[in-house]
């Protein structure tokens, strides 16, 4: 009995020994984390060719080969479109502020003569140019911080090699692993690698569909309208559709105030408000639950907590791994505990 309790801490001593070195790690693990997740996409990819009677080795080559070759052409005709409309967006945004301040001037004026009592044109004054400041200096943040991280000699040297090797070993990887463990945890590890599987495949080639999908449709839907910064928002959109309400908010009040300093006209509005709510509709009804389903079982709130406490720790890796690694922990905890 001590001896197992003796295991057993030590086992919880070490994951936390981990999890205190990945925070302070987080930028050097970046490509193994890149390759890892590509590896666990493909591998279905590579299994389909090792049943073909095609090595594992050269399967892998060829898979990865094909990926990365759409990737990089995907890349390079999206890139340079998204990078001058950020740039621009960044460079415009202090006048849309300006802007947007002006008509709140103009309608909290109205209402201090129609009913208010009290002037609130210098708080409007203040609060403008805070939040232009704010949102600006964020955004410049996320994109300079994503740039580092994804580095032309991360992306184009590193993750492939990395990615090369987890595929080629994954099976090797994974007997691996489970021969560190005595017979008693490997029966924990099978009790738990198939919900684990389904929670991570559900996520990973679930929420990338989805979002891509998603993103083409706002996209199109903003380019047809006509609006400036179109692939920007859409794309913004599309992927952070996986934050609950949260994500959807900002992104409708953001294209709200794009479209109305662009057209100057409410019925704009009205298109903005028809096409999220088409697409939610679409992603609730259809795309959701073919793709990703119920296998996450989060609620909104806990998705949200996760996400906020995630990325504070680990950045923009902590917020894309934040649902799955809590359902994985909820799933535990309910197995052992309830």
């Amino acid at each position: 009995m001590d001896k197992f309790l003796n295991k057993k801490i030590f086992t919880y001593f070490l994951v936390g020994i981990l999890f205190l070195l990945s925070i302070y790690l987080i930028d050097i693990l970046v490509p193994f984390l890149i390759g890892l997740i590509v590896a666990y996409l493909l591998d279905p990819f590579v299994d389909w060719l090792e049943r073909k009677k095609i090595k594992r080795a050269l399967g892998s080559s060829i898979v990865l080969f094909i990926f990365f070759f759409l990737t990089l052409t995907i890349f390079f005709l999206i890139f340079p479109i998204l990078i001058i409309q950020v740039k621009s967006f960044l460079a415009e945004f202090p006048l849309i502020i300006d802007n947007l301040n002006s008509k709140l001037v103009t309608f909290t004026d109205y209402l201090h003569q129609k009913f208010l009592l009290m002037p609130s044109k210098d708080l409007i004054n203040n609060f403008g140019p805070s939040i232009s400041k704010f949102i600006t200096s964020t955004l410049s943040n996320i994109i300079s911080s994503s740039t580092a991280i994804f580095n032309i000699i991360t992306l184009l040297i590193v993750t492939p090699i990395v990615s090369w090797y987890f595929l080629k070993d994954w099976n090797k990887i994974l007997k691996s692993i489970q021969s560190m463990f005595s017979s008693e945890y490997k029966i924990l590890i099978k009790k738990y690698s198939k919900d684990i599987n389904n929670i991570l495949d559900s996520y990973l080639r679930g929420q990338l569909i989805v979002g891509s999908l998603l993103s083409l449709y706002y996209f199109l839907s903003f380019y047809i309208l006509d609006l400036n910064y179109s692939l920007f928002i859409g794309l913004f959109t599309g992927f952070f559709s996986f934050i609950p309400f949260l994500g959807m908010i900002i992104s409708f009040i953001i294209t709200c105030i794009l479209s109305y300093l662009q057209y100057l006209d409410f019925y704009y509005l009205l298109y903005v408000l028809i096409i999220f709510s088409l697409g939610q509709f679409l992603e609730s009804n259809f795309l959701t639950p073919n793709l990703i389903g119920k296998k996450l079982g989060l609620h909104p709130l806990i998705v949200l907590l996760s996400i906020f406490i995630f990325g504070s720790l680990f950045g923009i890796i902590g917020i894309i791994f934040a649902i799955p690694i809590t359902s994985i922990v909820l799933l535990i905890f309910k197995k052992n505990y309830t």
